[in-house]
C-alpha cells in the first residue's frame, strides 16, 4: 500500500510511479494506492477497498491452487472413520 501526498501529482512523479509500480507488479507485488487525504477524510472507504482487494486475492490464490478452506456443503460427507463405537 502507497500513500501519495501532493509531491506525487505531477507528471514527472506520476510517471516515475507508474514505472515503479509496473517494476513491483513483475515482481508479484500489487500496489495499492491512496491520496493522504483520502486516508485521513475516508478511512472507513479505504479499509473498505483494502478489505475486497485483499478477499479477491485470496480468492484468485485459492483458486488458483485448488484450495477451498471451507468444505463445499452441498457435497457428500466425508466417509466414516475407523475408529472404535462407543
Amino acid at each position: 500500500m502507497e500513500l501519495d501526498g501532493g509531491q506525487h501529482a505531477g507528471d514527472a512523479a506520476r510517471h516515475y510511479d507508474e514505472k515503479r509500480t509496473a517494476f513491483l507488479d513483475k515482481q508479484g507485488y500489487h500496489v495499492i494506492r491512496f491520496w493522504n487525504h483520502e486516508v485521513l477524510e475516508e478511512l472507513e472507504a479505504v479499509l473498505d477497498t483494502i478489505f475486497a482487494i485483499v478477499q479477491e486475492r485470496l480468492t484468485l490464490l485459492a483458486e488458483a491452487h485448488d484450495f477451498h478452506p471451507i468444505p463445499d456443503l452441498r457435497s457428500d460427507p466425508p466417509p466414516q472413520g475407523e475408529g472404535e463405537e462407543k
